[in-house]
């Protein structure tokens, strides 16, 4: 993607999360940067110049307060959409998508969604301290969140480059599975075994849309407290222990990685900007 583009992509994007950070705002919600968008707050407050999406997270209840207000709040340039606004969506998280835009990625396109233009609201819960009870939430987000991707039509060995064969296989028996799944009872079984430890007293969260969770869990006392901080012309709200948060997922985060790898994460199939 030329430049232009991108820059194009990332004010639309920004637009996004101005829309969430004025709903949060007004109902006391709290939300954080995250990911590489909190790098780009903290090393050029803004966008890392090569990122090509926005990234905030939540904790459960105010994830849980912002997915029953924002339907009424948002503007209707905007459109949330999670499991309960799509029933083909797999994902387990949130996006806020831009109507009359088009964010096409690979492995998505024989999915029956909203592809627009999106910023991702990830939700974090409490991570359990119990054996049998982290087994279940691992079972949730490493098998059930790969059979709802396929019972939803995503495709997730496809690169732009074609299908990678060994991910294919990979996802062979649960393409078999995903057969006789009944999607909301899988939904269901995700939502109870990733919560299963937020009435307890653990201290540690974790980020409970992620299928892969190797850097979890973290200390609940990086993402208690938040400030503002510059993020290209608006202030949004960052950890206040974003420097212990950022070296735990990144290490020296402040260090520009090579040319080569300075590129989206995000396999763009086709793009419209409106």
């Amino acid at each position: 993607m030329d430049q232009r583009k991108l820059r194009e992509l990332q004010i639309i994007e920004l637009e996004i999360l101005k829309e969430v950070d004025r709903i949060c705002c007004k109902h006391n919600i709290r939300y954080w940067l995250t990911g590489g968008t909190l790098i780009g707050a903290i090393r050029h407050n803004g966008f890392i110049p090569w990122d090509d999406d926005i990234d905030i997270a939540m904790h459960r209840a105010d994830y849980n307060k912002f997915i029953n207000i924002a339907p009424q709040e948002l503007s209707s340039q905007f459109y949330l959409q999670n499991w309960k606004t799509e029933p083909n969506f797999a994902l387990s998280f949130t996006k806020i998508r831009k109507n009359n835009t088009l964010y096409m990625e690979t492995g998505l396109e024989k999915a029956n969604i909203h592809h627009g233009i999106f910023i991702d609201i990830f939700v974090y819960d409490k991570y359990p301290t119990n054996t049998i009870s982290l087994l279940k939430t691992k079972f949730a987000m490493q098998i059930i969140s790969r059979l709802m991707i396929i019972k939803c039509g995503f495709t997730p060995w496809r690169t732009v480059k074609g299908s990678k064969i060994w991910k294919k296989i990979f996802y062979v028996p649960f393409y078999i599975m995903a057969k006789f799944i009944n999607i909301q009872s899988m939904r269901n079984l995700y939502q109870k075994y990733v919560q299963i430890a937020n009435k307890t007293n653990s201290n540690h969260v974790f980020n409970s849309c992620e299928i892969n969770d190797e850097k979890h869990p973290l200390p609940q006392s990086y993402l208690s407290n938040f400030i503002k901080h510059q993020f290209e012309d608006t202030q949004f709200y960052i950890p206040v222990e974003y420097d212990k948060l950022l070296r735990h997922f990144y290490g020296d985060y402040m260090q520009l990685p090579p040319p080569e790898q300075r590129e989206g994460h995000h396999n763009i199939v086709e793009l419209k900007l409106g």
